[in-house]
C-alpha cells in the first residue's frame, strides 16, 4: 500500500515553476564579502539604532518585514538574522545578485536588470526566502518587465506571486497582484478581466484597513474608466475619493503626499479631457507638472509618470490649436521618457510632436515624428502576446479553485479518500487487464478456429472441384467411349436384326443409348462444362445462359468486360459455380422474369453483379438462416478471399454484388 500511495503522489505531483535558468550568473567575490560584512554587524546596527524595522510594516506576516539600514541604502529581512550555513549564504548571494540588478537598472541596461533579478528571484524560490520573493525580487522583475513592454513575462512573474501569496494567506501580497494583473489587462485591453483583479484589489485593501492601498486601488479603478472612455463621472469619484485619503494619512512610507497629489490631478485632467472640458483638463495637467518640480527630497514620484505629465499637457494644447506650447511640453516629456528608455511614453511623445508639426504646417518635421510614432507602436503592439496572457489567468483561476476544494477537506479524508480511490483504482485496472486478457485468449482462439474452418472449407471446395472434374472426364472419356462402341455394335446387326423380325427390339435399344448417352454428356457438363473447360469463363457462362433461356422463360441478359486472356482455372470455376448457384436460385423462389448478369475484370479484382426482378426476400432473416444455396455463394467467394453485399426486401427484386481479389498478368 505504501507503494502505490508513493506511485499516487509522484503522478499527482507538480514541481512548482521556477524563472528561466540563471545559473551561470555569478556575482562577484568583493560584493559577496561586502555583504556577508552588513549582515554581519546587522545586530550591531540595530543595537546602536542605526538600522530598524519600519514604523508602519507593509505586511503583517511573521518575518515579512525587514531592517534598513539608511546609509547603506538597503534593507535586510527579519529573518536573515536566523539563517546559518548554507541557507545564510544563499541569502547573501540572492542580495549581491539584487544589488548588481539595482545597478544596471540605474544604467538603464534593463536586459541586464531583468537577469540579475531572475537569478535573485531563482535563490529566493528554492531556498523558501518568501519575503524577499514576494516584497523584492518579483517587484524588481515587474517593473524592469515594464519598462521593456514585456507584459507577458510580467503576466507570469504577477501569477506567480498571486499564487504563492494565497498558498502563505499573505493578504497584502494578493492585493498587490491583483493590482498588476489588473493594470496588465488593461493594457491589452481586456477590461472584463481587469476590472475583477482591481476589484479584488480594492476588496482585500479595505479588508486588511490599508487606506493607503485602498487609495491606489481606487485610483485603479478611475484609470479603467478611463482607458474605456465611460463611467467618467465615477472615476472623478474615485480620483478624489482618493486624494481625500492621501491626505488624511501623510505619514505614509510608501507614497508622499505631493507625488500622490500630482498623479490625481493628472489622471482628473485625463478625465475632464474625455468630455473635451480642455481648460479644466489644462488646468489640472500643468498644476500637476508644478508639484512634480519641487526638490528630490519632496517629490518622489517615478519618472515615467512625470513624463506622461508632460506629455498629457502637449496634448493639450495640441487640442488647444497651441502647438508651441505643445511642442514645449512634449519635448520634456520626450526627454524625460528617452533617458528611461520608457518606450510607451516615447511613442506617445512622438505622436505629440508630430501632431504640433502638422498644426504649424512643418509637414517635414511632422513626418520625421510620425515614423517614429508609428515604428514603436508597430513594435509594442507586436511584442504583447494576449494568448499569453489569458492562458495564465486561466492557470491562476484554476489553481485557486484546486486551493480552495483542498481546503475544505481534513488531512484524514484526504488520506482515505486516496486510499479509497487507490484501492479501486488497482482493483479496475486487475479487472481491466483480466478481462483484456480473457477477450485477447477468446479473440485468439476464435482467429484459429475461423482460420481452421476457413482452410477446412477451402479444401472441400477444392476437392470437390477436383473431383467434379475426375468424374466429368471419367464420364466423357471412359463412359461415352463405351456407349459410344456399343451404340456401333448394335448398328452393324442391324440387318441380321431386320431378317428375324427384331427391328422393333432394335429400335427401342437404340433409343435408350442415345438417351443414356444425352444423360451421361448433361450430368458431364453439369459437373464441368466442356465450354468452360475449352473456352473459358465467358464463353463458358453464356452457354449456360442458352441453355437456362431455352428451358425456361426466364430472360438474361449477360455483359461482359475484359476477359481478353484466360483467368486462373480455379476462379473460373469458382465464379461459374456461384452464377450457376445464384441463377437456380431465381428459378427457383424468386418468381423473376428479367436476369441481368454483369462481369467485369479490372487490374486487381473481379466484379460479378447479379440482378433480378423478383419478389426479393427479408435479407435479415434469410441471412441469418440462409440455406445451402446461399451457403455455397458465401463458402466459394470466402475461399476467394472476397466480398459478397446483398441489396434486397420483399416485392424489390434482389441485387448480388461480388467482389473477387484477382491481379492481372500482363
Amino acid at each position: 500500500m505504501k507503494k502505490l500511495l508513493f506511485f499516487l503522489f509522484l503522478v499527482l505531483y507538480k514541481p512548482y515553476h521556477s524563472p528561466a535558468q540563471t545559473d551561470s550568473l555569478q556575482p562577484p567575490e568583493d560584493k559577496i564579502i561586502y555583504l556577508t560584512k552588513l549582515l554581519d554587524s546587522l545586530p550591531y546596527f540595530i543595537q546602536t539604532g542605526q538600522a530598524s524595522l519600519p514604523a508602519e510594516p507593509g505586511c503583517d506576516l511573521p518575518g515579512h518585514d525587514s531592517y534598513f539600514i539608511p546609509h547603506n541604502a538597503i534593507s535586510i529581512s527579519e529573518q536573515a538574522l536566523k539563517y546559518t550555513g548554507k541557507k545564510r549564504q544563499a541569502y547573501i548571494e540572492m542580495h549581491a545578485c539584487v544589488d548588481i540588478a539595482g545597478e544596471f537598472y540605474r544604467k538603464q541596461d534593463y536586459v541586464q536588470t531583468k537577469k540579475w533579478y531572475l537569478k535573485a528571484l531563482d535563490i529566493s524560490l528554492k531556498n523558501g526566502f518568501d519575503f524577499d520573493e514576494l516584497h523584492g525580487n518579483r517587484d524588481g522583475l515587474n517593473n524592469v518587465l515594464f519598462h521593456l513592454g514585456d507584459y507577458a513575462e510580467a503576466m507570469k512573474i504577477s501569477t506567480e506571486g498571486l499564487i504563492k501569496a494565497e498558498k502563505i494567506n499573505d493578504w497584502n501580497r494578493m492585493a498587490h497582484y491583483n493590482n498588476v494583473l489588473g493594470y496588465i489587462m488593461m493594457k491589452q485591453k481586456n477590461f472584463e478581466l481587469s476590472e475583477k483583479y482591481y476589484s479584488t484589489e480594492l476588496y482585500l485593501t479595505r479588508e486588511l484597513n490599508n487606506k493607503v492601498e485602498e487609495a491606489k486601488a481606487l485610483i485603479n479603478l478611475a484609470d479603467l474608466y478611463i482607458t474605456q472612455k465611460k463611467g467618467l463621472s465615477k472615476a472623478i469619484t474615485f480620483i478624489n475619493d482618493a486624494l481625500d485619503i492621501y491626505k488624511a494619512n501623510t505619514a505614509s512610507q510608501m507614497y508622499g503626499l505631493i507625488e500622490r497629489t500630482a498623479y490625481c490631478n493628472n489622471k482628473l485632467s485625463e478625465v475632464y479631457k474625455l468630455t473635451e472640458n480642455f481648460k479644466e483638463a489644462l488646468l489640472h495637467s500643468l498644476f500637476a507638472i508644478k508639484i512634480s518640480q519641487k526638490p528630490v527630497n519632496e517629490f518622489h514620484g517615478n519618472l515615467y509618470d512625470v513624463s506622461s505629465y508632460y506629455i498629457n499637457a502637449g496634448d493639450l494644447y495640441n487640442k488647444l490649436q497651441k502647438p508651441d506650447s505643445a511642442l514645449y511640453y512634449s519635448r520634456i516629456g520626450l526627454q524625460i521618457a528617452d533617458s528611461i528608455k520608457h518606450r510607451e511614453n516615447l511613442r506617445d511623445a512622438y505622436e505629440q510632436l508630430s501632431l504640433s508639426f502638422a498644426i504649424m504646417k512643418n509637414f517635414d518635421s511632422a513626418y520625421i515624428y510620425e515614423q517614429g510614432f508609428t515604428k514603436l507602436k508597430d513594435s509594442i503592439e507586436n511584442e504583447s502576446n494576449r494568448q499569453d496572457i489569458l492562458m495564465r489567468d486561466a492557470d491562476v483561476r484554476v489553481e485557486r479553485e484546486r486551493r480552495i476544494q483542498e481546503a475544505k477537506l481534513s488531512q484524514q479524508q484526504t488520506w482515505r479518500n486516496i486510499i479509497i480511490g487507490v484501492s479501486i483504482f488497482a482493483i479496475i485496472i486487475i479487472i481491466m487487464l483480466y478481462n483484456r486478457r480473457r477477450i485477447k485468449q477468446k479473440m485468439l482462439y476464435q482467429k484459429e478456429l475461423n482460420k481452421q474452418q476457413s482452410e477446412l472449407m477451402n479444401t472441400v471446395i477444392a476437392v470437390q472441384d477436383k473431383e467434379r472434374k475426375r468424374i466429368a472426364e471419367d464420364l466423357h472419356d471412359s463412359l461415352g467411349s463405351i456407349l459410344s462402341a456399343a451404340k456401333l455394335k448394335l448398328s452393324a446387326v442391324a440387318e441380321t436384326a431386320n431378317g428375324n423380325g427384331q427391328h422393333a427390339n432394335y429400335e427401342d435399344t437404340m433409343n435408350l443409348l442415345d438417351e443414356a448417352v444425352n444423360e451421361m454428356r448433361s450430368i458431364s457438363h453439369n459437373l464441368l462444362p466442356a465450354s468452360l473447360l475449352r473456352l473459358g469463363l465467358v464463353a463458358g457462362l453464356q452457354n449456360l445462359i442458352d441453355k437456362i433461356s431455352s428451358k425456361s422463360r426466364l430472360r438474361i441478359s449477360f455483359i461482359a468486360h475484359g476477359f481478353k486472356k484466360r483467368i486462373d482455372e480455379n476462379i473460373e470455376v469458382s465464379i461459374y459455380r456461384i452464377v450457376l448457384e445464384a441463377i437456380n436460385n431465381i428459378v427457383k423462389h424468386a418468381n423473376a422474369k428479367n436476369v441481368t448478369l454483369q462481369l467485369m475484370e479490372y487490374d486487381t479484382y473481379i466484379n460479378v453483379l447479379i440482378e433480378d426482378d423478383g419478389i426479393g426476400f427479408d435479407k435479415n432473416l434469410v441471412l441469418k438462416e440462409h440455406g445451402i444455396g446461399l451457403n455455397n455463394i458465401f463458402s466459394r467467394v470466402d475461399y476467394m478471399k472476397g466480398k459478397v453485399d446483398i441489396d434486397t426486401k420483399p416485392k424489390a427484386g434482389t441485387i448480388i454484388n461480388i467482389d473477387i481479389p484477382y491481379m492481372q498478368t500482363t
